[in-house]
């Protein structure tokens, strides 16, 4: 008998061990099947990285070429006589024109954005805008943060909204004339042509500027929106410091 008892009361222990053993075995599988899945996960993006990353480089290369072949005009024009000129006599209307004129032949064959001439008090003298447009002569961008820094600093560049046509221009700024400048060089790079190169090819590109807004877009609706750790609500305006 009491063998019998003390083979009942031992034999429960491998029985009573058993829903023990199921909940080990259910949480390995549980943890085995999230590592899988994760590791199939960060597996994933780094064969989409690496699938990304030289079609990333090709849009850097295409932003970084249309920069380069125009940021060297306000240097070019800072060095032309007939600039300097006209910005030293800017009432001399027959020199202005031709200047402006000057200009519309450098913006034509550069294919350049809006290239402007503005004297030290902020007054544009001079710009490529082709006759009868909206045109920027008169206009005073004394407030403009470009202007003044290339005035204080020889040279300034600036990425923000253009508040005349509210689109992100990259400005480009040389003062003229040392140690005093008598006034400043500047074109605003645009990417209206490469943004419609990206829509037309149906691609799905966005680019961010340092404080995570969303300025070029091959669709239109991600067009200022913010990405997450974004610093800023909206790109900056021509009110921020320059560079």
């Amino acid at each position: 008998m009491f063998a019998l008892d003390s083979g009942k009361t031992g034999g429960k222990r491998p029985y009573a061990a058993v829903p023990l053993l199921g909940l080990l075995a259910f949480c390995f599988l549980v943890s085995a099947a999230y590592l899988s899945q994760n590791w199939w996960r960060e597996s994933g993006l780094r064969a989409l990285q690496a699938r990304n990353e030289p079609r990333v480089e090709i849009i850097a290369r295409a932003l970084r070429s249309e920069i380069n072949r125009q940021d060297h005009l306000p240097i070019v024009l800072s060095l032309d006589s007939d600039v300097r000129g006209v910005l030293q006599d800017p009432q001399n209307a027959a020199q202005r024109e031709l200047l402006s004129k000057k200009l519309q032949r450098i913006t034509k064959e550069a294919d350049a954005g809006a290239i402007y001439v503005v004297a030290r008090d902020g007054t544009v003298v001079a710009t490529g805008q082709p006759t009868g447009e909206d045109t920027l002569i008169g206009r005073s961008f004394a407030d403009r943060s470009y202007v003044l820094k290339a005035l204080q600093a020889g040279r300034s560049s600036y990425l923000g909204l253009d508040p005349a046509s509210n689109r992100v221009r990259y400005f480009v700024a040389e003062a003229i004339g040392a140690p005093r400048p008598i006034g400043v060089a500047v074109i605003a790079i645009e990417f209206d042509t490469l943004e419609s190169t990206w829509v037309r090819a149906a691609e799905d590109i966005i680019v961010t500027d340092a404080d995570g807004i969303v300025f070029l877009a091959s669709n239109p609706a991600f067009k200022y929106r913010k990405i997450a750790g974004a610093t800023a609500t909206r790109p900056e305006t021509e009110a921020a410091p320059a560079s």
